[in-house]
């Protein structure tokens, strides 16, 4: 049945038909569309149209200089289509013929040919134009105005020098479906078979395949570029069949090495073996691996590929990935010095001291009250330091329980205790890595801990638990407590060597009572915060209210007036907090006596509440004041009345007398025997 339709296309009598309704159409008559194929008739309008004289052959190339771009502007398309050309022209056209690949121009890119060069299809050599507009209807030229594949037999073609040639043309469209090339089979019409279009369009469609997985692959190495972490493809054998940039760099090598051996650049291991002969599949797991300098330390990745018998290795650099992980599980610094709110002396001096400390890589050990922002200046103090873009790690050595501080500090390896992860943990200072680790409630770690910690100060090398190998790491080390960590260490609870290693740089935050100009703006600041954040239109405080929050010594310093404002802020349903909005302890604070002698009030009773907290331990309290060991005595004797008062009470206590003399300083209540009892020896 093929045979006999294929034996009509080409026969003489359908040919002479087709040729006598092309007559018609020339003269402007009515055309048989039973005899000519709507497409065709199409494309005869359009030649006309177009001017082309049947009778006339034109032959039209482009410049050479410009055909160089075109070829390299179509280098891809022309690698997909060759192998694919040759081996279907072989196995497809017998005799004279060819096979075309043109643009979506219609400007021929390569070809393959079959008999002499005289006996081919009429502008079939590359760089030829075979547009409907100079050629009328032909293969090339029609098939990209239809979009779709075509078959032009003999007559069927617009010049008659077209004749004796059937055409096959099949579109290449690229993912966007845009037309890009025409693949074209021309021979001679008595050669002609009813599938070749049919083998033309499934070319064409395995060079748009082809061109897609170029782009596909492109496009990955692209990506693969772009990440952030070493890619390797390397076959059983150990062949490198790709590698990336960043690969390239954590093996120390100058750039991406395809087709060497992988042992070249990292020395034989038993996890890499492994690797390369099993069929590993592996996620995130932590290692070292040797290589010809060094080692290479990171988290990596390893997947089989069985069709290909190969296994892609990824790799992440440790620091970078526990870096991650402290962002994502730890703490975040977010304060910096800007968001510190407050212009009282006390407070810019010791903001002006933690800029100028910041700036490098010294320790910090932060010593104030329960609730004056000691982490609030740990993060500012990291922010505004060279590792500002690096972790930010903070630890409450109060809060862990004290058979787990070392391991959560410095990690643990698989099996080192009972319940241990199998992959083992790495321990927050490891996750702080070129980064600031902050120790908040440092007085409260154990003296186990300690020694692990001034080991890790020392040299810079971390140790887990159960672990045989340290690890190099670059940490600051910011530390804070409230405690007298100098008290500590007489009573042997605290290391004086590690003392000594943290208290480099020591930074004493005032506590609120000695800014009590700060109080109105944080109390401001806090009030309009929580109040916004509930939809209430609280906006201040009355002249009264004022006042007796200026008066009260906020013993929680700012935490305590956060807390404040926030029930305020909840409770009141005015605008103006007035007195009776205030808590009972505020509305019944006692206003202090006149000063006598030539120290102000405020100073006495900030003096006299800094030596209760510190046991009467002289040196703490003039580090927590920010003053001299020998000014805070001068302060002290011009108490005057505090100062004998004192004696005398340690005095009479020597000799076993009242042991509850009780008094009052600057309208203080104070029971000056318990306060001796703390603090003579301090007072010597």
């Amino acid at each position: 049945m093929t045979d006999t339709h294929d034996s009509y296309l080409q026969s003489d009598a359908r040919q002479e038909a087709i040729s006598a309704q092309k007559e018609l159409f020339l003269r402007g008559l009515p055309v048989d569309t039973t005899v000519v194929s709507d497409f065709v008739l199409r494309s005869w309008q359009r030649s006309r149209l177009a001017g082309v004289d049947p009778e006339t052959t034109v032959r039209k190339k482009v410049d050479e200089t410009i055909f160089r771009h075109i070829l390299a502007a179509n280098a891809d398309l022309l690698e997909s289509s060759r192998v694919i050309m040759k081996e279907l022209f072989s196995s497809l056209v017998s005799g004279a013929g060819s096979m075309i690949l043109s643009t979506a121009e219609c400007i021929s890119l390569h070809m393959e040919t079959s008999g002499r060069d005289g006996d081919t299809y009429p502008s079939s050599k590359p760089g030829m134009i075979t547009t409907e507009q100079l050629r009328g209807t032909n293969g090339i030229g029609t098939c990209v105005a239809e979009r779709r594949p075509i078959e032009i037999i003999g007559a069927e073609h617009y010049l008659t020098v077209g004749h004796r040639w059937s055409c096959s043309a099949a579109p290449i469209f690229d993912s966007k479906n845009q037309l890009i090339a025409v693949l074209n089979v021309s021979q001679l019409r008595e050669k002609y078979h009813s599938h070749t279009l049919g083998m033309v369009r499934a070319a064409a469609y395995a060079i748009s395949e082809q061109l897609r997985l170029r782009a596909l692959l492109q496009q990955q190495q692209a990506i693969i570029e772009l990440l952030d972490e070493g890619v390797i493809v390397v076959s059983r054998s150990g062949e490198v069949k790709l590698m990336n940039s960043k690969a390239a760099s954590m093996l120390g090598l100058p750039a991406p090495q395809q087709g060497e051996n992988i042992y070249k650049f990292m020395r034989p291991s038993q996890m890499l073996d492994n690797i390369l002969t099993g069929d590993p599949h592996i996620m995130d797991q932590e290692a070292q691996f040797p290589l010809e300098s060094g080692s290479l330390s990171c988290f990596f990745s390893a997947m089989s590929l069985t069709r290909e018998a190969c296994v892609v290795l990824t790799f992440r650099e440790a620091r970078r990935m526990r870096g991650f992980a402290a962002r994502v599980a730890g703490s975040k610094a977010v304060y910096t010095f800007d968001r510190i709110l407050g212009d009282s002396p006390p407070l810019m001096e010791v903001i002006d001291q933690a800029k100028t400390i910041a700036r490098g890589n010294t320790t910090v050990l932060i010593l104030g009250e329960s609730g004056t922002g000691k982490e609030l200046f740990a993060q500012s103090i990291h922010n505004a330091s060279p590792r500002a873009s690096r972790p930010f790690v903070a630890v409450n050595c109060g809060a862990l329980p004290r058979n787990l501080v070392e391991s959560e500090l410095f990690g643990y390896e698989d099996g080192a205790f009972t319940g241990a992860s199998r992959t083992g943990k790495p321990g927050k200072f490891e996750l702080a890595d070129g980064g600031t680790i902050f120790l908040d409630e440092l007085g409260e770690m154990p003296m186990d801990a300690q020694v692990s910690l001034l080991r890790l100060l020392q040299n810079g090398e971390v140790t887990r638990i159960g672990g045989k190998s340290s690890r190099t790491v670059s940490v600051r080390v910011i530390a804070a407590t409230n405690k007298n960590l100098e008290e500590a260490v007489r009573q042997h609870t605290f290391r004086e060597d590690l003392y000594y290693r943290l208290n480099v740089f020591s930074l004493s935050l005032p506590p609120l009572r000695s800014r009590m100009s700060d109080i109105e703006l944080l109390a401001e600041h806090f009030l309009l915060k929580f109040a916004g954040s509930l939809g209430k239109d609280v906006r201040g405080f009355t002249p009264g209210a004022l006042a007796l929050l200026r008066r009260y010594q906020w013993p929680g310093n700012v935490r305590e007036l956060e807390n404040v404002m926030e029930r305020l802020a909840n409770i009141v349903r005015h605008p103006l907090v007035s007195e009776e909005d205030l808590p009972p302890q505020m509305v019944t604070v006692r206003q202090p006596a006149s000063p006598r002698g030539l120290l102000h009030s405020k100073e006495a009773e900030t003096i006299l509440e800094t030596l209760r907290q510190t046991g009467g331990n002289i040196r703490a309290a003039a580090a927590l004041l920010g003053v001299s060991r020998g000014g805070l005595y001068v302060k002290l004797r011009r108490l005057g009345s505090m100062w004998q008062a004192a004696a005398a009470a340690k005095d009479e206590r020597r000799e076993g007398g009242r042991s509850d003399m009780r008094g009052t300083f600057m309208g203080w209540p104070f029971k000056w025997t318990s306060f001796m009892g703390r603090c003579g020896q301090g007072m010597r």
